[in-house]
């Protein structure tokens, strides 16, 4: 039985080699000899790489090779230089009162949503937040009128 099997697999793999049939399916694993090009799915890849869009402020983001005609995709690698940077704006103090927080002088990055000391983005804050005061009740005597 098994020697009927691998007969017919070979004749069929010999009819797709004879006759050129590369959309028969059983050559979809072979890896062409050209970069960025490959067999599968009845027809040759073409990739070229695609960026993902998926870049932040500190890391580089990814680009993945995606086939022309049919979307099929490929390798996936850093895209080197693609980091956005931190895209800072100013955020003036607010003093703290009794019933609201305050806020300390810093700089907010609208895209990671980070607070910094300083407008490079180099120092980290953790909290940009000072606590409200609260009441400082005192007690008052009242005095007679004159």
């Amino acid at each position: 039985m098994k020697k009927i099997l691998m007969l017919v697999l070979s004749l069929a793999m010999m009819a797709c080699l004879v006759l050129g049939l590369s959309s028969c399916g059983l050559f979809d694993f072979v890896e062409l000899e050209t970069p960025g090009t490959q067999q599968g799915g009845g027809h040759i890849h073409h990739f070229e790489y695609i960026y993902n869009g998926d870049a932040t402020c500190t890391k580089d983001g990814t680009e993945t090779e995606r086939c022309n005609s049919c979307s099929a995709t490929g390798k996936t690698r850093t895209k080197t230089g693609s980091r956005l940077g931190h895209n800072v704006r100013e955020v003036l103090a607010s003093d703290a009162t009794c019933t609201q927080d305050g806020v300390i002088h810093h700089w907010h990055c609208d895209r990671c949503e980070l607070n910094f000391q300083d407008k490079n983005g180099e120092t980290q804050l953790e909290t940009v937040v000072e606590q409200k005061l609260g009441h400082n009740m005192q007690e008052v005597h009242a005095s007679d009128a004159t």
